[in-house]
């Protein structure tokens, strides 16, 4: 039940993604409409490089006709998990927190309230954004059954290892980097915010940008060159979640009566952590594939009591050792 709702969560968020630019160029469709006539307004549409009017009018059939003095679509949905807008309401991510403040950004109460949600998220639930609402997640994790495939029908690959660290000092040069220019570094190389910019403008313009190249690019390295490289080693808003999730209240554990010590957890885990012998530690994302792995049922989501609160095990080795596997 939890992995189908993980799927059906990631593909749902992945589909907000797609939905939030389409909504705007629907409203620009629209309201181009109500002025100057439907021929004019499609001219006007295709003459920008924006997608054909077929994008407009399949809307059209979902929507059905709205008045000219409709509201909008874009005020009820905008943005990507990056910064994203819900009706009257703006969310962002902690990675954009972080680098908004330091960037020196005023109205740091707004920024926090607009953080809050993910930040109790992944105080409770540790790096569940990764594994179930990251859209970029979604996607690597497609590339990684690829690379599964590839292993089984016998094409050489292989699995560079780096420290697990590397994302931290990653995070911590980009906030860096970002309090002494005073602009956001993190959009720039963080997986999230360029696959929603590329699809902006991909719907609005019909093409793709260099975020797309960067994008195929870590694909490509996690396809050949080592299995979840990004996600594992590199990404910032990675590091940051790990660390907001050190003491989370939920997680996987492991009943040792009920464990047969058959290595399948273990295998399953994209991340190369040891569910088998308890050591995920703050880098598990909840994904739960070692959950539906084991053939005994010893792994499950559990609440952590208050008498066994503690930061998860080999939490300090997280930081700065190799992979285990």
């Amino acid at each position: 039940m939890w992995y189908l709702a993980r799927k059906t969560t990631q593909t749902l968020v992945f589909l907000l993604v797609i939905a939030a630019p389409a909504a705007a160029l629907y409203d620009v469709a629209q309201h181009a409409r109500s002025i100057y006539g439907e021929s004019l307004a499609a001219r006007r549409i295709a003459e920008m490089g924006a997608v054909p009017d077929l994008m407009v009018r399949a809307q059209e059939y979902i929507w059905g006709s709205r008045s000219r003095n409709a509201p909008p679509l874009s005020e009820s949905l905008a943005g990507s998990p990056w910064a994203l807008r819900i009706g009257g309401y703006v969310m962002i991510e902690p990675l954009n927190a972080l680098g908004a403040l330091a960037a020196g950004g005023g109205a740091a109460g707004k920024i926090l309230l607009a953080v809050l949600p993910l930040l109790l998220l992944t105080i409770v639930l540790g790096r569940v954004f990764c594994g179930w609402l990251c859209p970029v997640h979604f996607l690597l994790e497609m590339t990684d059954s690829l690379r599964a495939t590839l292993v089984r029908l016998g094409v050489p690959v292989r699995n560079l290892r780096l420290k697990r660290g590397v994302k931290f000092a990653v995070l911590g040069l980009g906030a860096l980097s970002t309090s002494v220019i005073g602009a956001q570094i993190f959009p720039l190389i963080y997986p999230p915010a360029v696959f929603g910019r590329e699809m902006f403008e991909f719907i609005f313009y019909g093409s793709l940008g260099g975020g797309a190249i960067f994008l195929l690019a870590v694909a490509l390295v996690e396809i050949f060159l080592s299995r979840r490289i990004w996600c594992r080693y590199l990404c910032p808003g990675g590091g940051l979640y790990a660390l907001l999730g050190s003491f989370r209240v939920v997680s996987i554990n492991r009943v040792p009566s009920l464990c047969d010590s058959c290595g399948d957890c273990n295998e399953t885990c994209a991340f190369g952590l040891s569910p088998m012998t308890d050591r995920t530690g703050m880098e598990c994302t909840s994904c739960l594939e070692c959950v539906r792995s084991c053939p005994t049922d010893a792994l499950a989501i559990r609440l952590n009591l208050p008498g066994h609160f503690r930061p998860h095990a080999d939490a300090a080795s997280s930081l700065s050792g190799e992979e285990a596997a």
